[in-house]
């Protein structure tokens, strides 16, 4: 019986507790700022002493990741890490897999995971990275056993290009700061929400510390653009004859992490693809609409999609991982995907944003930011992970 595993990720140790509590068998240390978002160490540590002192008798790992963008601190024009000398995000990349492997320690589990954002990279480079932080963490006396699972992020240009211009898609990147500032952007703050003083409020909060966007008075002084979803054959994916793009993107990822000795292969979405409601599934999204951009849910993959790739990792040799927005009504109909001796396919699934919500019984003052329903205002809920747990829970 494949060993099916649901990976919450959770920013602290309450919500450590609901995810448990609700059917989680990965604790996933993030910051949802991100749709990979970078965590400290320290919060990594609590995180990891909340599952020690609840998990009781269940088998709870315990995982978090690294990611080039948070690596490096230059960046060309369209907000992506800039590589300066040989091996550098390789380098970085690999120290922090040990930093976070310390950080999550082994008492909650022997065999803990670092998740790899790979996001951006050129090809080559990723391989290099991804070797680099296999071996490293092989190599080390303490660590060794950490698996370690290469993260993709699909994306669907055409359905992004549409809906990027969207106000909710625009205001939820500016409070997750995924823009530039630009005098000739296309995006006008002040035309935009100008009227909206509980946006504007929430946008100041977020970016206020940007001189360029804003002056001392607190008024916008600049247009700005928001950062854009990658080309992904200039980064060397290249085009299968024959074959829907977005499929030879995944299965060129799934060798790579083979390639380089990866343990998986998570699909996920980058945060652009998420706000502007484009999930990797499309099973099921006719009516789902967003409450306030009113975007109908677009799916990239068919169901039978997600079989075949889970099947050909398995080829290779490694798990697959699926995440990017799996929606409640879809988890189960993931998890009963099949193989030809009827045993699931899909080894992990990954949420946070399904299982999470607002719920705020007593009404306290909370910041212009939180009091918007996005992504980073939202908590974990025990209710709403027991919606997405396999069918062999624990």
């Amino acid at each position: 019986m494949r060993n099916q595993r649901l990976l919450i990720s959770v920013f602290d140790a309450q919500e450590t507790r609901e995810a448990i509590l609700g059917g989680a068998r990965v604790i996933d240390c993030e910051d949802p700022a991100g749709a990979l978002g970078d965590i400290k160490p320290g919060a990594v540590m609590d995180i990891a002493d909340a599952v020690v002192g609840f998990k009781r008798n269940l088998e709870v790992q315990i995982s978090t990741n690294i990611g080039e963008n948070q690596l490096l601190f230059e960046r060309d024009d369209t907000g992506r890490a800039i590589q300066r000398f040989d091996f550098e995000i390789a380098g970085k990349a690999s120290q922090a897999a040990l930093g976070v492997a310390a950080a999550m320690d082994t008492d909650a589990h022997p065999v803990n995971i670092v998740k790899v954002g790979l996001d951006g990279m050129p090809r080559a480079i990723a391989l290099e990275t991804l070797k680099e932080v296999v071996k490293t963490l092989n190599r080390s006396r303490h660590f060794s056993r950490c698996q370690v699972i290469g993260v993709f992020f699909a994306q669907d240009m055409e359905k992004w290009n549409e809906r990027k211009k969207n106000p909710i898609v625009i205001r939820d990147l500016m409070l997750l700061r995924e823009y530039v500032v630009d005098p000739e952007g296309d995006v006008d703050l002040t035309a935009l929400f100008g009227g909206d003083e509980k946006t504007m409020a929430a946008i100041y909060e977020k970016c206020k510390l940007d001189k360029e966007l804003f002056g001392e008075d607190g008024q916008v002084k600049s247009k700005v653009r928001l950062t854009e979803l990658y080309d992904l054959e200039e980064l060397g994916y290249a085009r299968v004859e024959g074959e829907r793009y977005e499929m030879s993107y995944i299965y060129s990822a799934a060798d790579l992490c083979a390639e380089a000795g990866a343990d998986g292969v998570m699909i996920d979405t980058r945060i652009h693809t998420k706000v502007a409601h484009v999930s990797c599934l499309n099973y099921g999204v006719e009516k789902d609409i967003h409450p306030e951009s009113k975007l109908p849910r677009h799916g990239i993959f068919s169901l039978e999609e997600f079989a075949t790739y889970a099947r050909y990792c398995h080829d290779l040799n490694i798990e697959f991982w699926a995440s990017g927005s799996i929606q409640p009504y879809q988890a189960q109909a993931v998890w009963d995907l099949r193989d030809g001796n009827a045993e699931g396919i899909v080894d992990g699934m990954a949420v946070r944003s399904g299982a999470s919500g607002t719920r705020r019984s007593v009404q306290r003052p909370t910041s212009a930011a939180a009091q918007l329903d996005n992504r980073g205002s939202r908590k974990i809920y025990r209710d709403l992970v027991e919606k997405y747990a396999p069918p062999s829970k624990c």
